[in-house]
């Protein structure tokens, strides 16, 4: 459709060409016509008295106006082949200038009875201008070329023969023939340029409808990346999750091999302290000793070995700046803005921290992989018994919640510390859950 549009001004810009160039050849081969007339009927020295001056000869002026043309077209078809002019502001806009130069000369050589390839100049130039401040200063000059290029203006600068004066000799008949026909040639130049600016215009729009279209294609693809850069650090989390449990396996070996050793050594040192306590009571302190020793190695190498299995996020950081730091990184890199909402605090398990900090995390990347939400609340409320965690978006939400692996896997890790949780999907999503504080133990 647009090439078809830029075709249809193309044409159009090639038929006004022609036309013009018809009108300026005919208004140069009235004028021989007309002086030829004159010197056939004898009436040389009347015409000379009635233009109060001695007029340029019709031969000179077909010289000068096919001078003029011949530049004109020159300048013309340099101006639409060059790429290397088209793409230079400079060299386009000298083009331009020149161009209408030799239109003005043109129009005074011709005795200033056509300005109407002013408009054909228009429609080559605004067709090729990119900024819209090149546009408006083209379009300011030729409007006010066009006003100026009058005969009643120009006459007062220049000595100027009036077409009408050399017409007035030939017949009543030729001179109602010439007249209409001016004006029909005038007139279709006229209707062609306003057909040019209708198709221009409307080329226009629909360059600026594609490009808006492209624009949005590119956003709504920006934003699906943004959305698989979530996906793809949502499917690494599972990853290193899984890298998680096939290291908790090794550190559950590893406990076997050290740790177990360690409490096979103090069973067997209690067996002996038995055997020893009624004899030998300075070894069996020295046995206590030893027991002492190597239990307390055992709880250094479990502790140690848990520690090892918390989300990096957590072993860096406290649990609420964990949250807030991942609510601030959903919030650079998508369109969606989390907020957290913290009341209260006190400490918690690990293992509690963990399952709420994995909830909040693929909370907050369903609200905007599958809810398109734009905004995404998350509220943490640490109460004399429990927690008490609210996570809310303003995303489709759905009327039928169905619980697929994410929800069931969320309901699962809450319920195996004895918490509970709710799904709502009216008015956006929701996620309540409410988990009760256990005592830690550090045996």
């Amino acid at each position: 459709m647009l090439i078809l549009k830029a075709l249809n001004t193309r044409i159009v810009q090639r038929i006004m060409l022609v036309l013009n160039l018809s009108i300026i050849i005919g208004i140069c081969a009235l004028l021989v016509l007309c002086v030829k007339s004159i010197s056939q009927q004898g009436l040389a020295s009347d015409f000379l008295l009635r233009a109060n001056r001695v007029p340029q000869a019709p031969q000179d002026t077909i010289f000068i106006c096919f001078i003029l043309l011949l530049f004109y077209l020159l300048n013309l078809l340099i101006r639409e082949s060059s790429v290397k002019i088209q793409r230079n502001k400079v060299f386009f806009m000298l083009s331009c200038t020149v161009d209408l130069i030799l239109c003005v000369s043109i129009i005074i050589v011709t005795n200033v009875v056509y300005r109407g390839i002013l408009l054909l100049s228009g429609a080559c130039m605004l067709y090729r201008l990119d900024g819209k401040r090149q546009r408006f200063f083209v379009s300011a000059l030729l409007i006010i070329l066009y006003i100026v290029c009058e005969y009643q203006i120009l006459a007062q600068i220049f000595t100027i023969t009036p077409l009408e004066l050399y017409t007035s000799y030939l017949p009543a008949a030729a001179q109602t023939h010439f007249s209409i026909v001016q004006h029909i040639l005038f007139s279709c130049n006229d209707v062609l340029f306003v057909v040019f600016m209708i198709s221009w215009i409307q080329q226009q729009k629909e360059e600026t409808k594609i490009i808006n279209r492209l624009y949005n294609q590119q956003y709504h693809i920006n934003e699906e990346l943004k959305l698989a850069n979530i996906q793809l650090e949502h499917y690494a989390e599972k990853s290193e999750e899984n890298a998680l449990i096939r290291e908790r396996n090794r550190l559950a070996r590893e406990i076997h091999d050290t740790v177990g050793h360690s409490l096979t050594a103090i069973s067997a040192g209690i067996d002996a302290c038995q055997v020893l306590a009624g004899s030998e009571s300075q070894r069996l302190k020295g046995q206590l000793k030893t027991l002492s020793a190597l239990s307390r190695n055992a709880l250094v190498d479990i502790r140690r070995s848990v520690r090892e299995l918390r989300p990096d996020s957590l072993a860096r950081m406290t649990f609420t700046e964990a949250v807030c730091d991942i609510a601030s990184n959903i919030s650079d890199v998508t369109d969606t803005t989390v907020a957290v909402h913290l009341s209260g605090s006190r400490p918690m398990q690990e293992r509690l921290e963990d399952t709420l900090f994995r909830v909040i995390q693929e909370a907050i990347t369903n609200s905007v992989k599958h809810g398109q939400a734009m905004r995404v609340d998350v509220t943490l409320e640490f109460g004399e018994a429990g927690v008490n965690l609210l996570i809310s978006d303003n995303g489709k939400g759905c009327a039928l919640v169905i619980e697929g692996s994410g929800l069931s896997g969320i309901r699962e890790r809450i319920s195996d510390f004895g918490g509970s949780c709710c799904f709502r999907g009216e008015y956006g999503f929701f996620v309540e859950i409410y988990v009760p504080y256990m005592e830690e133990n550090n045996d």
